[in-house]
C-alpha cells in the first residue's frame, strides 16, 4: 500500500498498515480484487460501533446514575443512531 509521507508517518509502520488498508478498502473493492482472502472494512467498522456503543453506555451510567436498564436502552440507541452521528460528524469537520 502507498501513503503519502504524512499520512504514514500518523499511521505508524508494520502491523499498523495492514489494519489501515483493511480500514480504507470498500467492500466492493475487495470483491473485485481475484487476489487472496476478501479483507474490507466491515469487520472493524463491527468492532468500531461495538466500542461506540460501550462508551456511550458507560457515560451514560455516569450522568445518569439513577436510570434503569431501559431508559439507558433508549437514551443510547439514540445517540447511537445514524442520524445522531451523522450530525455529530458534520458538527465537527
Amino acid at each position: 500500500m502507498i501513503l503519502p509521507a504524512v499520512l504514514a508517518e500518523l499511521a505508524g509502520t508494520g502491523a499498523d498498515l495492514a489494519h489501515l488498508e483493511q480500514a480504507l478498502t470498500h467492500p466492493s473493492f475487495a470483491n473485485e480484487q481475484k487476489r487472496g482472502p476478501r479483507v474490507d472494512y466491515q469487520r472493524l467498522e463491527f468492532l468500531g460501533d461495538a466500542v461506540i456503543q460501550l462508551c456511550v453506555s458507560e457515560a451514560l451510567m455516569r450522568l445518569y446514575p439513577e436510570a434503569r436498564e431501559g431508559e439507558l436502552s433508549l437514551l443510547r440507541s439514540s445517540v447511537v443512531s445514524t442520524e445522531a452521528l451523522a450530525s455529530f460528524a458534520k458538527s465537527v469537520e
